[in-house]
């Protein structure tokens, strides 16, 4: 491979008031929200709670991925003049420098908002006092730190909304999940850990940025 085949990152920046306005503008008529799915992460939650604090829900689509790398993978493939992709990820997910390394075309942390989390609980379909030493916990590889001292069975899978539809099908005895999957598939609650405070982080493709750049030099 030559130095010319190489991606550089993009030499730019916008403030947050610039992206705001931008987002807001009636020439951008679509917002993709490429996010990790299924339904009751709080990735979703986040992006909906954010689309509606700057006012641009009402134009805004989400879609839904297994991991955060497919969904800026999926936003790069827009290319629509009056459509602005974003992906989103949290601060803690475990391969945020990944994927921020393996996108240098990307300006990954254009945006961020600030939210509790949803209820982070230990769930399962039937209550118990003691979690039985032969159960398989699914969580997400985040957030696994919290059962570690519970079990060695732990069951990776790929989101905390992906855990709680694993254990209502049976295929694990218990989850690591939020409040709102919890209710979707019908859980119940054995430990709740709390909602802390997270930062969630939006970021854009090179289309993005180009649309941005279009924008604000107008």
């Amino acid at each position: 491979m030559s130095f010319k085949e190489l991606t550089k990152f993009p030499d730019v920046f916008f403030s947050t008031n610039e992206v705001e306005n931008a987002l807001r503008r009636d020439d951008i008529k679509e917002i993709g929200f490429y996010i990790l799915g299924p339904e009751g992460t709080n990735i979703e939650m986040a992006s909906k709670k954010w689309a509606n604090h700057l006012k641009i829900d009402s134009k805004s689509k989400f879609y839904y991925y297994e991991t955060p790398e497919i969904c800026a993978n999926k936003a790069k493939l827009i290319n629509h003049p009056n459509i602005f992709p974003i992906f989103v990820t949290c601060a803690v997910y475990y391969k945020l420098d990944t994927l921020f390394f393996l996108n240098p075309d990307c300006y990954t942390f254009i945006h961020h908002y600030y939210m509790k989390l949803d209820q982070m609980q230990l769930a399962a379909k039937r209550n118990t006092d003691k979690i039985p030493a032969e159960w398989v916990i699914a969580s997400h590889p985040s957030p696994k730190s919290l059962i570690l001292h519970l079990s060695n069975k732990i069951y990776e899978t790929t989101s905390n909304s992906k855990a709680a539809q694993l254990c209502a099908e049976g295929m694990v005895d218990a989850c690591i999940t939020t409040e709102t999957a919890r209710k979707l598939y019908n859980l119940k609650t054995l430990h709740i850990f709390g909602s802390a405070v997270m930062i969630f982080l939006f970021g854009t493709t090179e289309h993005g940025i180009n649309i941005m750049n279009r924008i604000v030099k107008q």
